[in-house]
């Protein structure tokens, strides 16, 4: 048991992840080329659901920093499938190159801004 924990150890330290300009790094949806995107089957559930949670929670973890950081969040009540997927499909038709979470950077702006701890009506 102790020999698969360290393989498992092993294998999630030398995962390659992708590093940004702002000096974070990221795993999973975001780090896939606009291209690649584009030419997923966006008309499978599975991929749909497995990327529409992942920007959740990349939205999220957005909140959680500059809630703490700037006071200031998004509100994610307004978020939707069709704003993700029509976000993300016009960014990446623009810009084939970029990763998604630029182009999820582009759903940010969407979402209205509000300070953190306000409750939504």
């Amino acid at each position: 048991m102790r020999k698969i924990l360290a393989a498992t150890l092993a294998l999630a330290i030398l995962a390659p992840v992708t590093a940004r300009a702002d000096a974070y790094v990221m795993l999973g949806f975001g780090t896939q080329k606009c291209g690649e995107y584009r030419a997923s089957d966006l008309t499978d559930s599975a991929t749909r659901v497995g990327l529409y949670s992942w920007v959740a929670g990349y939205l999220s973890a957005v909140n959680l920093f500059t809630g703490t950081a700037q006071h200031r969040i998004r509100d994610l009540s307004g978020m939707s499938q069709e704003l993700v997927f029509d976000t993300l499909n016009a960014f990446c038709a623009a810009h084939p190159d970029q990763v998604l979470s630029v182009g999820i950077d582009e759903i940010i702006k969407k979402l209205p801004e509000k300070a953190y701890g306000q409750t939504t009506p």
